[in-house]
């Protein structure tokens, strides 16, 4: 009776929840449950109801083992499964534990949100082989990828962990992409691909760069880190622009920015640890500005040309 006299005051902004939900059961994510999303907060609150986001079971609840079972409403024993049926738009949920892909790994072919642990990403591991392939607009938060570890003995193929094309836009918060035990770049971003990342960390490359840009492809990096790459921490080739801003950079024995093929980078705020290769390489023709406020960390007895927007402190020295 409550509900019936709120609708009838309230006229559409006031159908109960219950048959709202019911009725947007009939419509796809995007467009349609986006754009009643927005008409009230009460349309939102049917639009985004809690049963209709898609939730992966991580190996411990022995989702392997089990495959042959059928699962409740909008669960699934993989995450390949629940792409297969995702619609555009739709939200795909990892709860706390491991995920098995197996190769060629994961094609995203429609834009979908992958949420992990905000707090943690270490609690929502992805044991990928192969590649995460983007070819539709995402997103990603509080999720680890990861090279199984029981392949670290043998020989390394040249995977990148995950790939940008056909200009679509990525955006991450409170992620890790580790490549340890692989020869590809970490992350790529071609034809005019397009990210925002937020405390993210790019690690491991052993034998690519830590994160590879090519064909005007644009990213934006807020309190990252690039570390532990075998050539350049960030490659920004070929008309490319991206911009750093509070990131840190370690452990890339190239160098820690290579700036090529006519690209534009910005690197404001940052720290440059004691490992890296080289600090900031740039080719005739491209161009790192603004570059300021940063420091570089350098070994006791070291010295470095200077670089505008660079103060360099001796190890001991160190007081950020």
């Amino acid at each position: 009776i409550d509900e019936m006299n709120f609708a009838l005051e309230k006229p559409w902004s006031g159908m109960p929840i219950k048959l709202l939900v019911r009725i947007m059961e009939y419509l796809v994510t995007f467009p349609e449950r986006t754009n009643c999303a927005i008409v009230c907060r009460q349309w939102k609150m049917g639009a985004t109801d809690f049963s209709f986001i898609r939730h992966v079971l991580p190996v411990e609840m022995g989702s392997f083992m089990q495959t042959e079972r059928p699962t409740d409403h909008n669960h699934y024993h993989t995450i390949a499964e629940a792409i297969s049926i995702a619609q555009p738009g739709d939200t795909i949920e990892l709860g706390d534990g491991h995920y098995w892909v197996n190769e060629p790994g994961l094609s995203v072919d429609v834009p979908l949100k992958f949420v992990g642990d905000e707090n943690n990403p270490s609690h929502v591991v992805i044991e990928l082989s192969g590649s995460v392939r983007w070819r539709a607009n995402g997103f990603l938060e509080g999720v680890t990828f990861r090279r199984p570890k029981i392949s670290s003995g043998k020989e390394k193929i040249a995977h990148e962990l995950m790939s940008l094309t056909n200009g679509v836009r990525v955006n991450m918060v409170h992620c890790v992409l580790n490549n340890e035990g692989s020869m590809g770049h970490v992350v790529s971003l071609r034809m005019k691909s397009k990210g925002s990342w937020f405390d993210t960390q790019i690690k491991g490359s052993g034998g690519g760069d830590g994160i590879f840009l090519a064909d005007e492809s644009e990213l934006e990096l807020v309190e990252c880190s690039i570390v532990g790459n075998s050539n350049a921490g960030i490659m920004s080739t070929g008309g490319t622009r991206f911009k750093a801003v509070s990131c840190q950079f370690d452990e890339n024995k190239g160098s820690a920015v290579s700036v090529q093929g006519h690209s534009k980078c910005e690197i404001l705020k940052s720290r440059f640890g004691k490992g890296n290769g080289d600090l900031i390489v740039r080719e005739a023709g491209s161009a790192c500005a603004p570059c300021q406020a940063n420091v570089a960390i350098l070994p006791k007895g070291l010295t470095r040309k200077p670089i505008p927007g660079v103060r360099y402190t001796q190890e001991e020295d160190e007081d950020i």
